[in-house]
């Protein structure tokens, strides 16, 4: 089994699961770590985005395993350092398995109505309520009312919430190739500094040091 399995859940679309898994596995990446990246959402889009930084860039190539389903003997014969997971907006039995598995679960959540309203739903249908790994990451949360709004019904449910991230469109993949025109448009430094805080965050809150904000 990896040291450490990380899931990326939400039974809601567009809330920014596919963009944490990509650069969370390249901030792994840079930290010198082997990762098995499996992708459950058929669409497809974490496999595609990590197979053309491969073709960018093939000295991460002996870095990465790319999977697309959860069996029985892939997770038997898991060797890396970590574990990925791009879960698809829904819950089924890949899904769950993941969570199961995971040693942490991130859910990304928007200010919003229907994804504050989609958590509930989530820990109530699987593990979630029987333990602590997961973990809650707003995405554009801002001095808006909705967001202040957001933030206080996170807080009295009583979730882990690890604060919030700058996704508010489009943003550029690549943190950790300097090679390729498409691939080497990424993050600054600046950008990603928020992003390494919250892969150090779950290293840290894996390993038993880590603290809720």
């Amino acid at each position: 089994m990896a040291d450490l399995s990380i899931a990326f859940v939400n039974n809601k679309g567009g809330v920014g699961k596919t963009t944490l898994a990509v650069i969370f596995t390249q901030i792994a990446i840079m930290d010198n770590k082997k990762i098995t990246a499996i992708d459950l959402d058929e669409q497809c889009n974490f496999k595609s985005t990590l197979k053309r930084m491969l073709e960018t860039d093939q000295k991460f190539a002996p870095q990465i395993k790319i999977l697309n389903s959860l069996s029985d003997n892939d997770i038997e014969n898991f060797q890396e350092d970590m574990t990925v997971i791009d879960c698809p907006p829904y819950l089924n039995e890949q899904v769950i398995k993941a969570i199961e598995l995971a040693d942490i679960v991130i859910i990304p959540v928007r200010p919003d109505y229907y994804s504050l309203m989609n958590l509930s739903s989530l820990y109530n249908q699987t593990c979630l309520n029987e333990n602590d790994k997961a973990v809650i990451i707003g995405i554009g949360f801002d001095n808006l009312r909705a967001s202040k709004i957001a933030g206080r019904v996170l807080k009295s449910k009583g979730y882990m919430f690890a604060g919030n991230l700058p996704i508010y469109g489009r943003i550029s993949y690549n943190i950790a190739s300097n090679q390729g025109k498409w691939w080497c448009t990424g993050l600054t430094f600046e950008n990603r500094q928020p992003f390494e805080d919250l892969y150090n965050y779950i290293q840290n809150l894996h390993a038993g040091t880590g603290k809720e904000e």
